[in-house]
């Protein structure tokens, strides 16, 4: 018998999206009120051959450079556009696929609440 397993590795800039009082302000779901906060950080996963999720790693605040190549893997190009000056300049895909971090929580709203 053979085993095959195939792993992939990806390495992105993680964004944290915190939504406060969004409880207090759903009166109008097309208009909500809230305050917001967005955090990102570099983080790694790891999905398996059938896209399920096998780790999942975030750089933390006062974490030294060797993390960063820790997270990044054998992908060093990746970790060494991160710690150049000036960062990891914003590519490829967002995920869900919206405009801004407002259109997402819309999605949400519109999914989650009837109208």
């Amino acid at each position: 018998m053979r085993f095959h397993f195939a792993m992939m590795l990806y390495v992105v800039n993680f964004v944290r999206c915190f939504f406060y009082d969004l409880g207090y302000g759903l009166d109008d779901l097309d208009n909500p009120v809230y305050t917001s906060y967005y955090m990102n950080s570099l983080a790694s996963f790891t999905l398996d051959q059938s896209g399920n999720l096998v780790s999942f790693d975030e750089l933390g605040d006062g974490e030294d450079d060797s993390a960063v190549y820790q997270i990044c893997g054998p992908l060093t190009d990746i970790a060494e556009k991160f710690l150049a000056p000036g960062g990891w300049p914003e590519e490829s895909a967002r995920i869900p696929d919206t405009g801004s971090y407002e259109e997402m929580l819309q999605q949400y709203l519109n999914y989650y609440f009837e109208r």
